[in-house]
């Protein structure tokens, strides 16, 4: 007996990033080995390339792990990041690709109404925490 057929179509490959602005520190623990910020954070997913192409924006809780990370400015509190970036071996970075798990000179800067937090580190691991929850479609930027 021939197997099913199926749709004929491939899976549409969906990528996903998290994008600075617009998301909110909620916590920021040094515990000597790294620094764990967790974030709401807003997290646009596309199947092109997201922060450019169409797709939909997502909130979910992820944490950034900075190895080996030093707070420079501290912030205690939540933080509404109205001007975030990342620099990952001297690379700008308005957004970060999920999963992300990289090695090298990290550097994080977040500013909002509440204050800043700046962070540095050799490497930086992005772990996502429980279910992403839909907020919006998202159009293609100019």
């Amino acid at each position: 007996m021939p197997p099913p057929k199926s749709c004929g179509a491939f899976p549409r490959l969906q990528h996903r990033a998290l994008e600075l602005h617009d998301s909110k520190v909620l916590s920021v623990v040094a515990d000597g080995a790294a620094v764990r910020i967790l974030l709401d954070a807003y997290v646009h997913v596309s199947t092109g390339e997201p922060g450019r192409d169409a797709g939909t924006g997502w909130s979910q809780q992820v944490a950034l792990v900075v190895a080996s990370g030093t707070v420079h400015e501290p912030h205690d509190g939540a933080l509404w990041i109205l001007d975030g970036e990342a620099t990952l071996d001297g690379v700008p970075a308005g957004f970060l690709p999920l999963p992300l798990a990289v090695e090298g000179a990290v550097g994080l800067t977040f500013a909002g109404a509440e204050g800043r937090l700046r962070v540095s580190g050799r490497g930086l691991t992005l772990i996502e925490q429980g279910e992403p929850v839909f907020i919006e479609k998202v159009l293609a930027s100019d």
